[in-house]
């Protein structure tokens, strides 16, 4: 199969490791033609000579960010591969793979053992690195990072200054911004967590449930249908809100609540009894 690109002697200004591409034959998803110059590569492995996946502008994908040619290590292999693009100010570097019809762009960062695949998107300032996997036509913006073994899947959109990491799954039509931290557990279906709220450990957010203000959720904390949780509140694990006049309820998390106490606290998953907020 004839090949699809070629490396150039146009060595990268500031990394003496880096050298240009260019394209030996068009590219029509991306509007490259033979011809075209190309981003930056450290050789071949970094970027496949099949498919449609392609490196432009001045991106940059190899073994380490900022190395030069004296410091190779050549265990580490970014690749780009299938029909996936990495462009404008992107940068792909240790072992991250970018492959399917994921795209990269922006000043967008993918690193360590970081995975970006299917039709996902990596864009603006945001940081994809360690463990984490952004897949399917998920995308993640803004300034947001997503790492550890943490998993964007679906349509989830993670954007703003929002921190994804641990173990924490973000899927369906989900939407975590603003400065809002997902530590463990799983924000499901249409869920929205944003502004400084925080979910930790193994609690389960899905439905329309929105989770905002300074609310912090964490244990096995289950929330869904279109509860609204905002304010001071914590949810913990004793199934009980207070107020901080001394009031305290149980409360029902599967019922269609509206939470915007200024010290609220609110306590486990297990139904107790029915609490109507205003």
């Amino acid at each position: 199969m004839p090949l699809k690109y070629e490396i150039t002697n146009i060595q990268h200004r500031d990394y003496s490791n880096l050298f240009r591409i260019r394209a030996l034959r068009d590219i029509p998803p991306f509007n490259v033609k033979a011809g075209d110059l190309g981003g930056f590569i450290e050789c071949e492995d970094n970027l496949s000579q099949d498919g449609d996946c392609w490196i432009g502008d001045t991106a940059r994908v190899s073994g380490e960010l900022g190395r030069n040619i004296g410091d190779l290590d050549p265990v580490l292999k970014p690749k780009v591969y299938g029909n996936a693009l990495v462009c404008g100010n992107a940068r792909v570097f240790d072992n991250a793979q970018i492959f399917g019809n994921a795209q990269v762009y922006g000043n967008a960062r993918v690193y360590g053992n970081a995975v970006v695949c299917g039709s996902a998107t990596v864009t603006g300032d945001a940081c994809v690195f360690h463990n984490a996997t952004v897949t399917d036509d998920a995308i993640v913006y803004d300034s947001s990072r997503v790492f550890h073994q943490s998993q964007i899947r679906g349509k989830a959109h993670v954007f703003g200054e929002s921190l994804v990491f641990m173990t924490a799954r973000v899927y369906g039509k989900a939407r975590v911004y603003g400065n809002a931290q997902i530590t463990g557990g799983q924000v499901l279906g249409n869920a929205q967590i944003y502004e400084d709220a925080q979910i930790h450990d193994n609690a389960k957010i899905s439905g329309n449930a929105k989770i905002h203000g300074s609310v912090i959720v964490n244990y096995k904390v289950k929330i869904n249908k279109k509860m609204d949780i905002s304010g001071a509140a914590y949810l913990g694990a004793s199934n009980q809100i207070y107020y901080s006049g001394g009031i305290t309820a149980y409360f029902d998390i599967d019922r269609n609540l509206v939470v915007n106490g200024e010290s609220a606290d609110i306590e486990h998953h297990k139904t107790l009894a029915r609490l109507k907020l205003s």
